[in-house]
């Protein structure tokens, strides 16, 4: 028998529980619509697995959406996380075990090197080198709050953004994705800016 665990997903405590293996169910909640009032079922979310090959959710709430991985979800709700550190990476290399026992909290450096060990990236891998992610990205909504920080093609990819559109928009082809606005910080002053996530 599984020992499974729910929490309220940060930010959307009315809406969705999360569990320790990955699993999202949205809750019973009341709503109304023109035909009167009524309650939604608690039901269990589908699975959707990305190009990368990671379990993604679609968060709703007022109309907007939100991409999130299931692995971030996880580690975020059932794994203390270190200082420093904003990476997830699976221990076992299979994208598809969100079991948090199986989810650890690593820097950009450590992720790479797993990913590299298992197999999971190669040095020749289109998004691990490319230039427009060297550094940091800060994320700002539309009206030109800063409300995130991706280092790295890996990070960008967990927290759920498509990293050809943000290197789209870094690179002028693009006004926004997600609704969003980015801006590159290169490398060597990246090192005196705090990092948000």
């Amino acid at each position: 028998m599984r020992d499974v665990a729910w929490k309220k997903v940060q930010g959307y405590e009315d809406f969705y529980e999360i569990s320790n293996y990955g699993d999202l169910k949205s809750l019973s909640r009341p709503l109304s619509n023109h035909r009167g009032d009524y309650f939604t079922k608690e039901k269990m979310l589908k699975k959707s697995v990305n190009f990368y090959g990671y379990i993604q959710y679609i968060l709703r709430n007022k109309g907007k959406c939100k991409s999130v991985s299931a692995h971030r979800l996880v580690a975020l709700h059932f794994i203390d996380r270190i200082e420093n550190n904003q990476q997830v990476n699976h221990i076992d290399g299979n994208k598809l075990n969100n079991y948090y026992k199986n989810l650890e909290w690593v820097s950009q450096r450590e992720n790479m090197q797993h990913a590299f060990r298992t197999g999971l990236n190669k040095a020749s891998d289109f998004g691990l080198e490319a230039k427009a992610f060297a550094g940091q990205v800060l994320v700002y909504d539309k009206n030109g709050n800063h409300i995130d920080t991706l280092i790295g093609t890996r990070d960008t990819i967990e927290k759920g953004y498509e990293f050809r559109a943000v290197s789209a928009c870094l690179h002028g082809k693009r006004k926004t994705h997600k609704g969003c606005t980015f801006k590159r910080i290169p490398k060597e002053k990246a090192c005196e800016t705090e990092v948000s996530c």
